[in-house]
């Protein structure tokens, strides 16, 4: 099995209307890190924890006035994280990253027994019945509350979110529009004929029966689609060009919230009938989105961002400020098959360029090459045509094959680079 580095970055969502009460007014909290975070669960009003890449784990008491950071012994990017109650709660990652902790993070066991692929999401459906489902159709099931699991048959492809209604009814979702359905606690799955041909990377049942999921690319752009009969038929609800969804929740059946690229947020009264956009007034991607009650709900997303949709945050998101310094961002997906979208952050307008190389250093491809302003950018880079979007893209030297990659900026002296993996 190969071994995957998986940073997942910028994704973006979030709604409201004078209507939709719950959901008006996001407040940028302090988190105290800048690195990207891609999941968050609360277990009550005030109690939460976050996490992200390098092992971040985040946790507040207090609604999210105050985030501190927690050991959890880990350096592996972690990509979801679910809580039984305040105290016992589990978190997964990249390489099989299994966390579980019973004092409230104080202290984190890894639960990893030698399972290769990355894991993405996590769901519980009670304190002893949980799923964990990543890279490559990994399945795990634990009937003891996380302290073992058991490795189920893989699916047919990447799986990026599950979600159960109750402990036999669950749903997991993934890549290219896979949906799986299990009766029974996730001891078997039966894929769906959904008729979905993107990426899907959130889900969420009201009831066995009504369900959202979302997704999308830069290349699809973002859609969301629901069923009224447990996943046989789906209708698309919504889209967006040259944006993808990452996540959605609902408080109730005709309430929910969707996040994903560019600091945009969704949301719906009326089941999803309609769906309205809010300017969240920042374009950093927005990964997770987690709602206690119908008053209470927190985003996560890169730059360590974190939003309360309650006045508990320090500051309200209101005009967008410029970045402080330049940050090239980990691309999204990695690894990736074939495309792959690269972010950076530019303080000050400059010539900028953006190159890939092999792990030898030779030039494989220029996507940029021309003056920026200052602000957020991205490209996305096609390793099966050798092009790109959103960037002069001149130089294609020749379409990669699989192998690791770098890409590299340089802007106004500066110079990063970051590393990325091309599996085909």
């Amino acid at each position: 099995m190969k071994i995957l580095f998986l940073f997942l970055v910028s994704l973006f969502l979030h709604f409201t209307t004078g209507e939709m009460k719950a959901q008006s007014g996001w407040y940028q909290q302090v988190s105290g890190t800048e690195n990207p975070l891609y999941g968050i669960h609360f277990s009550d009003a005030n109690t939460g924890t976050a996490v992200g890449i390098y092992g971040t784990i985040l946790r507040t008491t207090d609604g999210g006035k105050i985030w501190a950071a927690q050991n959890s012994g880990s350096n592996s990017h972690l990509f979801d994280v679910t809580f039984f109650n305040s105290d016992t709660g589990i978190v997964v990652g990249i390489v099989g990253t299994i966390l579980r902790t019973t004092d409230a993070g104080e202290t984190w066991t890894s639960q990893t027994n030698g399972i290769i692929p990355a894991l993405f999401s996590v769901f519980f459906a009670d304190e002893n019945n949980g799923t964990a489902v990543g890279h490559a159709g990994l399945i795990l099931r634990t009937t003891d509350g996380g302290i073992t699991w058991v490795q189920q048959p893989d699916a047919p492809t990447s799986l990026r979110a599950v979600h159960f209604t109750d402990v036999n009814n669950g749903i997991t979702v993934g890549d290219n529009g896979l949906v799986m359905r299990t009766t029974n606690g996730g001891a078997n799955w039966i894929e769906q004929s959904s008729g979905i041909q993107v990426n899907l990377h959130g889900v969420y049942f009201t009831d066995i029966n009504t369900g959202t999921v979302v997704g999308g690319s830069n290349l699809t752009g973002a859609r969301i689609y629901r069923t009224t009969d447990g996943g046989i038929t789906w209708m698309l609800q919504h889209s967006i060009p040259n944006v993808a969804l990452s996540d959605v929740h609902f408080t109730d059946s005709q309430t929910g919230t969707a996040v994903g690229w560019d600091g945009i947020i969704l949301g719906t009264s009326d089941g999803g009938a309609s769906w309205i956009t809010e300017n969240s007034n920042t374009n950093i991607g927005l990964t997770s989105v987690y709602f206690v009650n119908s008053e209470t709900g927190f985003i996560a997303g890169g730059v360590g961002t974190i939003l309360a949709n309650t006045d508990s945050g320090v500051t309200n998101v209101g005009a967008e400020t410029l970045p402080d310094e330049f940050i090239l961002e980990q691309n999204y997906p990695n690894p990736f098959n074939p495309t792959t979208i690269i972010s950076w952050q530019s303080p000050v307008g400059s010539w900028q360029t953006l190159k890939i190389y092999d792990v030898l250093g030779n030039e494989v491809a220029t996507l940029v090459d021309e003056y920026k302003p200052a602000g957020r950018h991205e490209v996305e880079f096609s390793a099966k045509s050798g092009s790109a979007s959103g960037g002069n893209a001149s130089s294609i030297k020749h379409i990669p094959s699989s192998g690791i990659y770098f890409y590299r900026l340089e802007a106004n002296g500066n110079i990063q680079s970051r590393k990325m993996i091309l599996m085909k």
